[in-house]
């Protein structure tokens, strides 16, 4: 397939303070050219470089978006350097987008190399003023990436800062930070592109297994994987998932006609975070079709609070559900609350067994270290003041549930 090298995919602009009233610890951690790209404004340049591997159907894509424009620049560089001990092969293509707080911004189509130093070639460079934080800058790159090095199954890994629900994708030179309904539009805009939706969603940044985020973007990925608790600066560790440990695994049981599902994937990637917990405490995957009953047994959940008297109980409570950076464990805020000898309401009761059950049901894969033996994969916004945070009101989560006005109710 011909590739024309002189298109290229971002335009955009956001991002300042990623500390909001949450006191959220926010993180971490794509591109390349061609035919149907759309035209770039600014001081992007593309290279000519041709590239064998555009248009070559294969088995999976992964695709890495590094918003490092921030003070992990030199993490997020290292995540695409450890994935070079892997590298694309005949059956994956791995291609990442990075941004740094120096230089140029490039796509790189990363290539098998145990070197220090990025040595995959540079299939684009878009200049040094790339705002990541732009949701067109991540649709863009997202449809150009599925339309060029098409597969059977797409992955897409934000790296970068992430706040829960604040977002996550911070760049402080040229943008902000991306909200959870900026991250929506760009999976729907580079889904309507395409006409692909995401089998994979990782999100190698802080918080992000987030029950508000996951509702967000629950129509527009299959499955996400992230972590309810903060990273450590090394993040994922891309040497074994991108290795021995899932991606290697995943390339030796394709070149051997197996197949390996999304699901199982995704799946993977929790259970090889149980082998460095020092930066990864917290890990889980989310099946995201089943976060509409996650949703319907919140909104029962909360009418019970709204109706009943246990207010000053469901504060203490709260106060000792595990926490993750002001976010806490919603199963174990159900599970205290269905096993509390102070609350007599029975309803009450019955509706937080149900969202445990839910969240049973959408939780498929978690692990967590002994430092936080109540974390059960999704968190959310629960603060002991019925606070909940600004702009909380706009996610779709509050709109389509009574869990803001519950929020509210316990401040009495």
């Amino acid at each position: 397939m011909n590739i024309n090298a002189t298109s290229s995919f971002s335009n955009m602009q956001l991002r300042t303070d990623y500390n909001q009233d949450q006191s959220a610890e926010v993180r971490k951690h794509h591109h390349a050219k061609h035919d149907s790209a759309p035209q770039a404004t600014g001081d992007q340049v593309s290279l000519g470089a041709a590239d064998k591997e555009a248009g070559v159907h294969k088995k999976w894509t992964f695709l890495h978006f590094g918003a490092g424009d921030n003070n992990l620049s030199s993490l997020i560089k290292g995540d695409v350097d450890e994935m070079e001990k892997v590298g694309s092969d005949a059956n994956t293509h791995v291609i990442s987008m990075l941004d740094q707080s120096y230089g140029d911004c490039k796509t790189y189509y990363i290539t098998q190399n145990n070197q220090p130093g990025l040595q995959s070639p540079v299939l684009q460079n878009h200049g040094s003023h790339v705002d990541m934080s732009d949701p067109k800058t991540l649709a863009n790159f997202i449809a150009w990436g599925v339309k060029n090095y098409p597969s059977d199954n797409v992955a897409v890994i934000l790296g970068s800062h992430g706040g829960g629900t604040m977002g996550a994708l911070a760049d402080d030179k040229d943008g902000n930070f991306m909200s959870p309904q900026g991250l929506k539009q760009a999976f729907q805009e580079a889904e309507k592109m395409t006409g692909k939706k995401i089998d994979v969603l990782g999100f190698d940044c802080c918080l992000m297994a987030n029950t508000e985020v996951a509702y967000e973007l629950k129509d527009v990925a299959n499955f996400i994987v992230a972590s309810e608790e903060s990273e450590g600066g090394n993040g994922w560790p891309y040497h074994n998932v991108l290795n021995e440990k899932v991606l290697k695994n995943l390339q030796d049981a394709l070149a051997t006609k197996l197949t390996i599902s999304p699901e199982a994937f995704a799946k993977k990637i929790v259970g090889n975070a149980s082998g460095v917990q020092s930066d990864l405490p917290t890990m889980s995957t989310i099946d995201t079709s089943k976060m509409d009953g996650v949703a319907k047994a919140v909104d029962g959940f909360a009418k019970a609070i709204i109706d009943g008297d246990s207010t000053t109980t469901l504060k203490n409570i709260a106060r000792r559900t595990q926490d993750f950076n002001g976010f806490k464990d919603i199963y174990h805020f159900c599970e205290q609350v269905a096993n509390s000898k102070e609350i007599t309401d029975n309803k009450l009761k019955s509706e937080a067994k149900k969202v445990m059950a839910a969240l049973d049901d959408a939780i498929i894969a978690n692990q967590n270290s002994y430092q936080y033996p109540n974390a059960h994969g999704l968190q959310m916004e629960i603060p002991a003041n019925g606070r909940p945070s600004s702009g909380y009101g706009n996610l779709q989560f509050a709109k389509d549930t009574h869990w803001d006005e519950a929020l509210h109710s316990m401040r009495k």
